[in-house]
């Protein structure tokens, strides 16, 4: 199997005419306050009334659910097997899913109880299994999730953890799992984690994917795969348009063609949309991406509306929506960072 570099999955879409664009929008504002001029005095209605944008969603990261001891204990964890899915549920809503299984083993003389925690549990749907038996962890007040797990002595036990929970409607899909906390358990940690972003995305809509060691595992899906030997990464994270929204994108990309502004003004506002939603997850690179592709959308309407001989009134949303990304233009890119 072949590695690849994360970097590969970067997809960097922006034409020279973007990059042009990008440079006059800080030249030359006196322009575009004349655009807000111009469409506002035939500014439609309906404007007013458009869709929320992304930036005002709750758009945050989702962090996986994963067990780690609750206080010392003579348990080690042999082997952690992990995948990740991103799917469908029966009404076709996106899902998230997680499958888990932990080989923990006992090596002493003696019967022990090992307490553990589970954290990351409250968003999901989650169900626990000692063995195929089903487990019912404590909650308490503040929110924390713990079980105690009896193994004999000289002996292993293997505890299952699957959970699921929707992902909503956000533009932007972003997940970590806290990999991290495994080093929190005894013994040479063996850990392959698995993730498959599902059948209704594209490579072309992955922004970010760490660490960059993974590979394309032995399926005929999509499906990442890293392998870990005790030296474990803070975190795995996988950051993507949301599969949803980037059907509607391609379908709105191949509708923005010719005299068509009405097109072209959702498609800048879609744009806009990831933008706000890539702010909000601190990734000021892929923010300052979609807002070029955003003024290229409306750029583009505007002059095919033009030559077409359209009236002003018709560009309306495309003036306004151009002045309006003028002024939510961010500072120049700075690498994105994650908390540790």
């Amino acid at each position: 199997m072949r590695r690849m570099s994360v970097t590969n999955n970067v997809h960097d879409t922006r034409t020279r005419k973007e990059t042009q664009l990008r440079r006059q929008l800080r030249v030359y504002p006196r322009i575009l306050l004349w655009l807000v001029i111009a469409g506002t005095l035939f500014l439609p209605r309906h404007l007013f009334s458009a869709p929320r944008l992304q930036s005002e969603t709750n758009n945050a990261e989702i962090t996986l659910p994963l067990l780690r001891p609750a206080e010392a204990t003579v348990a080690t964890l042999h082997t952690h097997v992990a995948t990740i899915t991103l799917d469908v549920d029966a009404q076709g809503a996106p899902l998230l899913r997680i499958d888990a299984t932990f080989d923990i083993r006992n090596e002493t003389k003696e019967d022990i109880l090992a307490p553990l925690s589970l954290d990351g549990a409250a968003p999901f749907e989650l169900t626990l299994m000692q063995d195929g038996v089903l487990l019912t962890p404590a909650v308490a007040e503040d929110g924390s999730t713990t079980v105690q797990v009896a193994i004999p002595a000289n002996a292993r036990t293997d505890i299952t953890l699957t959970g699921s929970r929707g992902l909503g409607v956000d533009a932007l899909t972003s997940i970590v799992y806290p990999t991290e906390l495994l080093r929190q358990w005894r013994g040479q940690r063996s850990v392959r984690v698995n993730l498959a972003p599902g059948l209704q995305t594209s490579i072309a809509s992955w922004l970010h994917v760490e660490p960059d060691s993974w590979r394309y595992a032995a399926t005929g899906d999509i499906q990442l795969e890293w392998l870990f030997e005790s030296d474990l990464p803070v975190r795995i994270s996988f950051q993507a348009i949301a599969p949803a929204f980037w059907q509607e994108l391609q379908q709105l990309t191949a509708a923005a063609t010719g005299n068509a502004p009405d097109r072209y003004a959702e498609l800048g506002l879609r744009y806009r949309q990831l933008a706000g939603a890539a702010a909000q997850l601190g990734d000021a690179a892929a923010q300052e991406r979609f807002l070029a592709q955003a003024a290229a959308a409306y750029t583009e309407g505007i002059r095919q509306a033009e030559a077409a001989g359209a009236a002003a009134f018709d560009l309306a949303d495309l003036h306004a929506g151009l002045a309006a990304l003028y002024r939510a233009w961010p500072p120049p890119t700075t690498p994105m960072t994650h908390k540790r």
